[in-house]
C-alpha cells in the first residue's frame, strides 16, 4: 500500500541538479576537502574559551598531587607513578573543572579508568562511578574484574571494581540511558579501528536528551608539533611494544573532534584547547600565514547527548569505507547508519527536514537488513519520488537475497507524487539479507537517453526495513 504525505517534498531544481552533479563528478579528496570547509563553515565562530575556575577541592594544585601520589596502584615504581602524574595533573584538574556539579550518588561512567588516579577524584566527590578497562584479549579476564588501591599513608584499601570490554568493538554492557556523565580521556587518539562505534555506544547510555560526554585527546596542531615540522622532525609516535593500542593511531583538531561529535548526535557545548605540562613549548618563529589559534596541547570538549544513536563514518576520517559493511542496526535509516548499511546511492542531502540518498537510473544499490523474524512479513520503503519533469511513472525494482532464499517484487511510484511510503509482503528469514534496488521508468528513448547521460537522481530512499506483519493488520 502506497500512502502520499500531505507535505510531499520539493523537487530540486535544475541548477540544483547541475550543481549536484557536479559535486560528485569531483576528485575525492577535493569533495572531502569541500565537505570539510562546509561544516566549518555553518559552526558559529566560537570566542575564546572562558579562563578555567577551578572549584574547591581542586584549587590547591600541590594538595590535589598529594591526595593522588598516595597509592600503591605503581607498587615499588614510585618515579613512574610520580612520572605520570607530573604530566596527568593539571589534565585531571581542567577536565572536572568542566564537568558540572552533579548531585552525590549521580551515576557516571569512566572509561580507561585505570591507574585510577581520575576515578579516585570522583568518588572523592561522592558520585557513583562504574569503571570499564580494556585490557586486550590476552589479559585472561572476561567480563569483570576488579582492584585494589591502597593508600600507604593511612593503610586504607579501596576496592574497584571494572566491567572489561572492548570499546570499539563489544556492545556497552549498560541500559540505554544510564549514565548523566561519561568520561572518555585519553582513549580517542588509540583507537585504530571504529572510533564512531565507541561514540555511538556512548551516546546511547547516556541519558536523553542532555546527558554530558567529557572528553580529552592530544591536539595533533599543537606548538610541539609545529616546531618540530618546522625543524623537520617526525610528529608520529613511535611504534609502541604494547601493541596498536599503545600508541596514538589518530589524534583530533578542534574543528575534527567539533564535526564527528555533531555528526553523531552530539551538541558539543563547549570545545577548546589548553596546555597542561609544567614546561611549555616556545612558539617557533612567526612567517606570513601561521597561526596560533587552537594550537595548546590537549584539546577538551563537552557535549550533550541528543536525539537518535548514529553511526557516520565520514570520509574525512574514513578511506575504504566500503569495508565498513555490517549490520549495526537491524533497519535502515539514511542518516543514522546508512554508511555502514548501504552503497550504491548517491550522496545524502535533506528533503522537509529529512535525510534521503538518492538512486540514479544506472546504478543497483544495496541495503544491508536483520531480522530475527521467521514467517510473512513486510518491506517497508519510505522516500521521495522524481520530480515530474522526470516523466512518466518510475518502477521501483527490489530483489532480496540471493540464491535459493531470492524474492522479487516492484513497485510503480509515480514521477511528482512527493513522499512515499510502501509496505510490500515478502517472506522475512531470520538471518541478514541484502536487498537489491534499482529503478526502471517507463517514458520514450529520447527522454530516457537523456537520464542516462546525465545520471540525474531518480529516487530517493530514506528508510528501508523489515516487518513480521503489516501494522495496518495489528
Amino acid at each position: 500500500m502506497t500512502k502520499a504525505s500531505p507535505n510531499a517534498g520539493k523537487a530540486a531544481t535544475p541548477i540544483a541538479r547541475a550543481m549536484r552533479r557536479l559535486l560528485w563528478s569531483l576528485p575525492e579528496p577535493m569533495k572531502n576537502g569541500l565537505s570539510m570547509a562546509y561544516q566549518t563553515l555553518r559552526r558559529p565562530a566560537e570566542s575564546p574559551p572562558p579562563e578555567i575556575t577551578f572549584p574547591p577541592d581542586l584549587e590547591d594544585r600541590e594538595a590535589v598531587r598529594t591526595f593522588l601520589l598516595d597509592t600503591d596502584v605503581f607498587g615499588s615504581a614510585d618515579d613512574e607513578g610520580a612520572g605520570y602524574l607530573w604530566h596527568a595533573l593539571e589534565r585531571f584538574r581542567i577536565t572536572l573543572s568542566i564537568t558540572p556539579d552533579l548531585p552525590p550518588g549521580a551515576r557516571v561512567l569512566e572509561l580507561g579508568a585505570n591507574p585510577y588516579f581520575f576515578t579516585r577524584m570522583l568518588m572523592r566527590r561522592g558520585l557513583d562511578v562504574t569503571c570499564a578497562n580494556w585490557f586486550g584479549l590476552g589479559a585472561d579476564i572476561e567480563t569483570k574484574g576488579s582492584d585494589v588501591v591502597t593508600s600507604p599513608s593511612t593503610g586504607e584499601r579501596l576496592v574497584i571494581d571494572y566491567d572489561h570490554f572492548d570499546i570499539e568493538l563489544d556492545r556497552f554492557p549498560y541500559e540505554d540511558g544510564t549514565f548523566e556523565v561519561v568520561f572518555f580521556c585519553e582513549i580517542l587518539e588509540h583507537l585504530p579501528l571504529d572510533p564512531v562505534h565507541a561514540l555511538a555506544e556512548i551516546h546511547r547510555v547516556l541519558r536523553k536528551p542532555g546527558g554530558l560526554l567529557v572528553l580529552s585527546t592530544p591536539n595533533p596542531v599543537r606548538i610541539e608539533n609545529l616546531a618540530k615540522m618546522l625543524r623537520g622532525d617526525n610528529v608520529y609516535e613511535p611504534i609502541s611494544g604494547y601493541g596498536i593500542h599503545g600508541r596514538h593511531n589518530r589524534e583530533y583538531t578542534v574543528g575534527e573532534l567539533q564535526v564527528l561529535l555533531s555528526e553523531l548526535g552530539f551538541e558539543p557545548t563547549r570545545v577548546f584547547t589548553a596546555d597542561v605540562s609544567p614546561e611549555q613549548s616556545q612558539p617557533p618563529p612567526w612567517f606570513p600565514g601561521l597561526g596560533l589559534s587552537d594550537r595548546g596541547e590537549y584539546v577538551f570538549a563537552t557535549a550533550r547527548a541528543y536525539g537518535r544513536d548514529r553511526w557516520r563514518y565520514p570520509a574525512w576520517l574514513y578511506q575504504s569505507r566500503q569495508a565498513l559493511w555490517r549490520v549495526v542496526s537491524p533497519d535502515l535509516e539514511v542518516g543514522v547508519n546508512d554508511d555502514t548499511q548501504s552503497d550504491g546511492f548517491l550522496e545524502r542531502e535533506t528533503v522537509d527536514d529529512r535525510e534521503v540518498r538518492w538512486l540514479d537510473h544506472e546504478t543497483e544499490a544495496r541495503v544491508l537488513l536483520s531480522s530475527l523474524h521467521d514467517g510473512p512479513g513486510f518491506l517497508q520503503i519510505e522516500g521521495v519520488a522524481p520530480p515530474t519533469e522526470m516523466g512518466g511513472p518510475i518502477t521501483l525494482e527490489i530483489r532480496i537475497g540471493d540464491r535459493e532464499l531470492m524474492q522479487e517484487v516492484t513497485h510503480e511510484i509515480m514521477a511528482g507524487s512527493g513522499w512515499f511510503s510502501a509496505e510490500l509482503p515478502i517472506h522475512v528469514f531470520p538471518i541478514d539479507q541484502v536487498i537489491y534496488l534499482r529503478t526502471s521508468r517507463f517514458s520514450d528513448t529520447k527522454e530516457q537517453g537523456r537520464a542516462d547521460r546525465d545520471r540525474d537522481p531518480i529516487l530517493a530512499i530514506a528508510l528501508v526495513a523489515l516487518k513480521p506483519e503489516s501494522p495496518l493488520e495489528l
